[in-house]
């Protein structure tokens, strides 16, 4: 990694680490400098304006994200593929938190980014998606919408989840999580 990749990434990590405290929006150039290490102009080197230092943590985290639904081998179903998501979830919630309940200036739009595969998750959920429809086990429908469907179920629980609606016991968060996408999935699956 050169130098400027160095600062960036030291940047990014403390900037993610302000995010998990709550202090990064109350937080001033300097003050995330002298957390990086880093001089102030170092930062606006990088990061313009805020926009672009959340944008930046977006993106890691969602390098982190498609690490986790890489994972294991052969066709990932739609349902590993969002058991991968909330692992990821779990592990890391300041990354999922400023992925996708912050307001970004560079957030994907549906249908448009999604149907010219912008973003490389929600790419990698639509694949599976169809490899199964094609395979038979699900029912034919719009591919998009369908995995906009399951998207959209897997954020709220997790997002509930995250705000105490449904306690702090992560493993009793998981049966509820995985008998729920079981449910969503079976009103998708063909009856042979």
């Amino acid at each position: 990694m050169d130098s400027s990749a160095l600062c960036r990434s030291r940047i990014l990590t403390a900037a993610q680490e302000l995010y998990g405290r709550g202090t990064f929006h109350a937080l001033s150039i300097r003050g995330l400098a002298a957390a990086a290490g880093v001089t102030a102009a170092t930062i606006t080197r990088h990061f313009p304006d805020n926009d672009a230092l959340l944008d930046g943590m977006a993106d890691r985290g969602f390098e982190l994200l498609e690490g986790y639904l890489h994972r294991g081998s052969g066709a990932r179903s739609p349902e590993s593929v969002l058991l991968a998501f909330l692992e990821f979830a779990l592990e890391h919630r300041t990354e999922f938190d400023v992925m996708f309940l912050t307001p970004r200036r560079e957030l994907r739009r549906f249908p448009s980014d999604f149907e010219k595969r912008r973003s490389i998750t929600f790419r990698l959920a639509c694949e599976a998606v169809q490899y199964f429809m094609r395979e038979g086990a699900l029912k034919p429908d719009d591919p998009l919408e369908t995995t906009l469907t399951l998207w959209a179920h897997a954020h709220g629980l997790i997002s509930m989840y995250f705000v105490g609606r449904f306690g702090r016991d992560p493993d009793r968060f998981r049966e509820l999580y995985r008998r729920s996408i079981e449910r969503v999935l079976n009103g998708l699956l063909t009856t042979r």
